[in-house]
């Protein structure tokens, strides 16, 4: 593994893990990219037929996002697309999408949860209220560095988007973007209202 793919990888792992953690979520619009599609909502073993069914019910996550959202906050076409594994727990389905430019690493984790639990108070408590987003929202930096959460709720479901992006000379700083995240929000929110 190149320093540089290594270097996603754990960014993709760090907004993962602050995504279930603060309890992300969102859901569908058009394609973010070339997405492999899945049926993650299938009952196994770990699965009750409710939770089963619950996820069903949810919008894929990575069509919340259209590749042209992407790249305008990206400033270049996504080159990954990748669905996760729901957390079933929290009847949350994520996707992260990412992009690695020269030195720079991007990073987005966007899902959506059934229900209202998902929703981050701790984070929301620190965070900014977002007029005009969903029924209750908020944008907040992450301990992270680096890294925008803006989650909403609207109709029972939690959405939200983790941003994240790295570049060794400093260039970039995510709350710079954070209008633009924002606006992307809004658009999601119009689209699931």
């Amino acid at each position: 593994m190149t320093g540089r793919r290594a270097k996603a990888v754990a960014i993709i792992g760090a907004l993962a893990f602050v995504a279930a953690s603060a309890g992300c979520s969102s859901s569908g619009g058009s394609s973010a990219a070339k997405t492999t599609t899945s049926s993650h909502a299938s009952t196994t073993p770990t699965t009750t037929a409710a939770q089963g069914a619950a996820l069903a019910q949810l919008p894929d996550p990575c069509t919340l996002l259209s590749k042209a959202d992407v790249t305008a906050l990206f400033h270049a076409a996504p080159l990954r697309t990748l669905p996760q594994p729901p957390l079933v727990q929290t009847l949350l389905k994520s996707c992260a999408i990412s992009g690695e430019y020269g030195r720079t690493t991007r990073a987005l984790i966007v899902g959506v949860a059934s229900g209202t639990a998902a929703y981050a108070q701790a984070l929301a408590s620190t965070g900014k209220p977002v007029p005009g987003l969903g029924d209750k929202s908020y944008v907040a930096a992450h301990a992270l560095g680096n890294t925008l959460i803006i989650q909403f709720v609207r109709n029972g479901r939690t959405y939200s988007v983790t941003y994240s992006a790295t570049d060794p000379n400093g260039a970039i700083d995510p709350a710079t973007q954070q209008a633009q995240l924002v606006a992307m929000m809004k658009a999601i929110d119009r689209r699931v209202s």
